[in-house]
């Protein structure tokens, strides 16, 4: 059976048309802005592209429904709702604002209608059955417009085509298949007991669905050897996953398919590689959208080099575009157009002819590049040579389309049918598989119009518009689903997911009602077979099942600790041999889990590719930056007032740089309120540094040192000497002072002391002028935590620092003892080659005894997976219990 666009598409070329390159979606985009006092001027404004879209499918329905005159009629007052007539007369302004423009696909049949038999080429006759098949005005002119144009052929056909297209139930009256064809929304009575013509099951999702229906088909085959592959039928949702699934397992169960669709939808990686371009043209870029145009197909560089390079881009901080060794020139010029800033049009539309030169034609995908470079040229026509970048008209040039492309495989003619759900059955099978039948689908449920309601559409209906009324279309759903499932002569078995791909339940379509009805049931559900359960499992007719065998013993997963007989603190090494130095953070995973410590070091955690947000740390990096800023060395405290009046600034360039898309309006709110935060800490900050005298001498300083003999290094955030020569570490942190202060005073806070022995032990890498100095005479550190929630400043000194100082407390030189003794008694470990497992009790035991929050458990599911049972109730541990417990 062909399609109203294929017929069209033939129509058009039996009569030498041209291709329709109609102006409808422009003239509509722009005429419907210019109508400010429609009804759908305020949704055009928050909405554009979905509400153009509405407008668009709602006037063309319309249109098809007034017929070939093309125009609108309004009907007298009083004939529709009030709210109907205003949404019909500003929708006969827009069209008269258009110039009375058609859709392409009614331009086509106004030509066609007013061309002459002289013009055709060759004649098309259509034959139909006027009952079942509904048509608008419009179809209805163009068939009788083709069989005016063709000769006569004297009715053999058309009395041939009723025949075999009339609806008659293919099983026996007697079966309970039959009585259903026949019975199926009757108001009557039961007519006949359920027998197993007629099989409801419930299966777990679409794809067991499909794997139990394509395996009953192989049984049904296998057990009668008069059945052939076009004896089955498939009646499924015209949803990608049901036909890629049905198609794919019937291929491996060699069973052939008739009736797929012979295109399917494919990605449109042209416009996307352009719509990623743009969007990451604002530096830095948002990290999934550069990630998507890294792995796009038509980058100049492979598939493998692409998938890395997003791998990255998706990881923590800003990604590195350098070249990797080998890349071919190509690559190398697209990377640096990459990683440029677009500031104006003239530079976007110089990047644009760049990017368009530099991309890949590879095999395949010429269709892909010819979309880009059409894009690219739309896009580059929007660009003025002085003006603003229009990067939301861009964006919607861009933005990817549906597009479609040739189904593999060959096509079969004889194989088993497939049926979608809003097609009537072309075939007569006597075994049909029925698909998704769930709530909303057999009958499928009605569009609902966000324009016209029910009893608008009825009144439109009784004013002489061609349009289906809700009731009307009802009925005519019913009686489509009765001639599907009418095609079966000898047995249907309907499937019923109980979950959607998302694991959402699902409830059985509201049709099962009807089969209780016609089978005499109390209850719907009494028709259904769980496959879950192995006593209804056994009803099933036609059912594959495994045959019976003896369960393996479950493996048990040995958590042992790891002994790999290598020192693993060389797994990452100069070209040398030495070891590249370890940071803080990295200390801090190995003192709480060795082995998320390990898989980091190895690179082995997994990387989710998730939309950005303003998570904590995001945060935290947006503040660092207006701190490091704010307070700057060898310059004296900004005052309160220009604390309030820079904090906005710094935010905003921090925003820009480093998460643009809280520039978005809608994460204005959230940047209010974290510009207020920052700017209340700071205020706090600015008025303790002051109190205590302390000077600026350096933020962002690079140090660098010795753990025993391990390399550490890290970046301190600032360093403070105060009146009396003592220095202070700086460490800022976005987050309340609560957990830092115990983890403090038990001793497990490693992060500041481990830059002061940096300090001790090495000094800065690039230290300078009064901080050189300052760092080589330094004689008393202290450590400072400043947590920005609550302002509130811990420090490790001991009497450094007035009693009446507000929001600064001191809390002795402990702070890092039993952290310390832990991480040296982890990096011994390491260098014989072990790596101690955690037990399941440790998360419990390092909030409550340490202050910390084993987020190294979260990091990846081994962790948890490789846990060791607690060797059972020891009463309270002490830390030498905890560390001996990862000796056993």
């Amino acid at each position: 059976m062909g399609t109203w666009q294929e017929l069209l598409e033939r129509a058009r070329e039996a009569y030498l048309l041209p291709e329709p390159r109609s102006s409808w979606q422009d003239a509509l985009e722009r005429a419907a802005g210019e109508l400010s006092s429609s009804f759908w001027s305020e949704s055009l404004a928050v909405a554009p592209d979905e509400t153009i879209a509405t407008v668009a499918s709602t006037l063309a329905f319309l249109l098809e429904g007034a017929g070939p005159s093309g125009r609108l009629t309004i009907p007298a007052d009083g004939i529709l709702p009030s709210r109907a007539h205003r949404h019909l007369r500003d929708l006969g302004r827009l069209h008269e604002r258009m110039g009375f423009l058609l859709p392409p696909h009614l331009e086509v049949i106004s030509s066609i209608l007013g061309g002459g038999p002289e013009q055709t080429i060759r004649s098309l006759r259509v034959y139909r059955d006027p009952v079942r098949l509904k048509l608008n005005p419009w179809q209805e002119a163009l068939l009788g417009k083709l069989s005016r144009d063709c000769s006569a052929d004297g009715g053999r056909f058309a009395a041939l085509h009723t025949a075999l297209t009339a609806c008659v139930p293919a099983a026996k009256p007697e079966t309970s298949l039959g009585a259903l064809q026949r019975n199926i929304f009757g108001a009557g009575a039961a007519t006949v007991s359920l027998d197993p013509s007629v099989q409801c099951l419930a299966v777990r999702d679409f794809l067991e669905e499909v794997e139990v229906a394509v395996g009953m088909a192989q049984q049904a085959l296998s057990g009668d050897p008069a059945l052939e592959p076009s004896d089955l039928g498939f009646l499924v949702p015209d949803e990608r996953c049901y036909l890629d699934a049905l198609d794919l397992l019937c291929r491996r169960a060699g069973l052939p398919l008739s009736g797929l669709p012979v295109e399917k939808p494919v990605r449109d990686l042209g416009k996307e590689a352009v719509f990623s371009f743009l969007a990451t043209r604002r530096q830095p870029p948002p990290a999934l959208a550069l990630a998507a145009l890294l792995s796009s197909p038509l980058m100049p560089w492979s598939r493998e080099t692409g998938n890395d390079l997003a791998q990255e881009a998706v990881g923590e901080g800003a990604p590195d575009l350098r070249a990797p060794q080998g890349m071919a020139e190509k690559g190398k010029r697209m990377l640096r157009l990459l990683a440029k800033r677009i500031d104006d049009a003239a530079a976007l539309a110089k990047a644009l002819l760049r990017f368009a030169a530099l991309l890949r034609g590879v095999e395949g995908m010429e269709v892909h590049v010819a979309r880009a470079l059409a894009t690219i040229k739309r896009c580059r026509a929007e660009l003025t040579e002085e003006g603003a970048v229009p990067w939301g008209d861009l964006m919607r040039i861009a933005a990817p389309e549906t597009v479609t492309g040739p189904a593999a495989g060959v096509l079969v003619r004889e194989g088993a049918a497939v049926f979608l759900d809003y097609e009537l059955p072309w075939r007569q099978v006597r075994h049909l598989f029925v698909l998704g039948f769930v709530d909303g689908r057999y009958p499928r449920e009605p569009s609902v119009s966000s324009v016209f309601s029910d009893a608008d559409l009825e009144a439109l209906a009784a004013a002489g518009y061609a349009v289906e009324p809700p009731s009307a279309g009802a009925m005519r759903r019913r009686s489509e689903l009765r001639e599907q499932i009418g095609c079966a002569s000898q047995r249907l078995n309907l499937f019923m997911p109980r979950r959607d791909p998302f694991g959402k339940p699902l409830r059985p379509s509201q049709t099962l009602t009807y089969l209780a009805k016609v089978f005499g049931a109390d209850e719907p559900d009494e028709l259904v077979l769980e496959l879950d359960r192995e006593e209804e499992r056994m009803k099933v007719a036609s059912l594959p099942t495994a045959p019976p065998s003896n369960p393996l013993p479950q493996r048990e997963l040995k958590k042992d600790d790891l002994f790999l007989k290598r020192d693993l603190l060389a797994i990452h090494c100069y070209e040398d041999g030495s070891p590249k130095p370890q940071s803080p953070s990295s200390l801090d995973t190995l003192m709480v889990s060795p082995l998320a410590w390990l898989l980091s070091r190895a690179g082995l955690q997994p990387r989710e590719w998730s939309p950005e947000s303003l998570d904590v740390a995001s945060k935290g990096t947006l503040a660092h930056h207006v701190f490091e800023h704010l307070f700057r060395p060898g310059q004296p405290l900004p005052s309160p007032a220009e604390v309030k009046a820079r904090v906005p600034i710094l935010l905003d360039q921090a925003i820009e740089r480093k998460k643009p898309l809280l520039l978005e309006p809608e994460w204005h709110v959230e940047r209010r309120h974290l510009a207020k935060e920052v700017e209340v800490a700071a205020l706090h900050w600015r008025g303790l540094l002051e109190q205590i005298g302390a000077e600026v001498l350096g933020n962002e300083v690079w140090l660098k040192g010795v753990l025993d003999t391990l390399p550490i290094h890290g970046s301190a955030d600032l360093l403070l000497r105060l009146p009396g020569g003592q220095l202070y570490v700086v460490d800022y942190k976005k987050a309340g002072s609560g957990q830092r202060r115990e983890r403090m005073k038990k001793g497990y806070d490693s992060q500041a002391s481990l830059y002061r022995l940096m300090i001790q032990t090495g000094g800065s890498k690039s230290a300078e002028g009064a901080l050189k100095e300052a760092l080589e005479q330094a004689g008393e550190i202290g450590v400072v935590y400043y947590l920005m929630n609550d302002q509130t400043a811990l420090a490790d000194s001991s009497g450094w620092i007035d009693g009446k100082v507000a929001g600064m407390e001191e809390l002795g030189s402990g702070i890092s003892v039993n952290a310390i003794e832990l991480i040296r008694e982890r990096i011994a470990e390491l260098r014989l080659g072990k790596v101690t497992l955690n037990h399941e009790g440790d998360p419990d035991w390092f909030k409550s005894n340490a202050g910390i929050t084993m987020y190294a458990v979260d990091d990846t599911p081994l962790i948890p997976l490789f846990m060791k049972d607690d060797p059972g109730d020891e009463g309270e541990d002490t830390n030498d219990q905890v560390r001996q417990r990862g000796n056993n």
